[in-house]
């Protein structure tokens, strides 16, 4: 099976549409091959292998934003905890949620949440800066536990997302998968700052 989890980045001269661009590879990828062009940093795709076709969360967003989340999504789940992945973007976040079946993961929820949740990051130290210190990974976690049967999975645009939780993967190679995708990602990032 193909790694259950994905990230892609593209060259800067490129417009992400429907489909991927022809410059699309991974950070590991990029960084194993040195392809003549600069990547785009702020709009990465997030593919999720799917029983029968991919799902594609596209635009992810920012590269910096997106990695430690990977890293405490791979965590969690180790741990038997649901995880959470936000959308990096300008626009109002969108989250997915990583729940572990004993040995599997489903990916189980693709939802907008209410103000001011959907402004925050699953981490200990977000990117969000809110008027009053509030623990934002605490916080959502707790919506989601409170809130589950209520949130309903969707596409980016509104639309129902009925195929999601119809997939399910190994957790360990889920787990390694998030992993290698974060310190790719996380070796990237520091290749192009020096």
């Amino acid at each position: 099976m193909t790694a259950p989890v994905r990230l892609f980045l593209f060259s800067s001269d490129e417009e992400l549409d429907d489909a991927l661009p022809p410059s699309a590879m991974s950070p590991a990828e990029y960084l194993a091959t040195a392809p003549p062009w600069s990547p785009r940093l702020d709009d990465t795709v997030l593919w999720l292998e799917g029983a029968k076709d991919p799902l594609v969360i596209s635009p992810l967003g920012r590269l910096n934003e997106i990695a430690p989340q990977l890293l405490e999504a791979a965590a969690r789940l180790e741990a038997g905890q649901p995880a959470l992945l936000r959308t990096a973007s300008d626009s109002t976040g969108v989250f997915l949620a990583l729940e572990p079946h004993g040995e599997e993961v489903v990916p189980a929820l693709l939802a907008e949440l209410p103000a001011p949740l959907s402004s925050y990051y699953p981490l200990e130290r977000s990117f969000f800066y809110p008027p009053e210190p509030v623990d934002q990974r605490a916080a959502l976690y707790a919506h989601l536990r409170e809130h589950r049967a209520d949130l309903v999975p969707r596409r980016v645009d509104g639309t129902p997302l009925d195929r999601i939780g119809a997939v399910r993967w190994p957790r360990a190679q889920t787990i390694s998968a998030l992993r290698a995708e974060a310190q790719a990602a996380f070796a990237l990032l520091e290749r192009l700052a020096s």
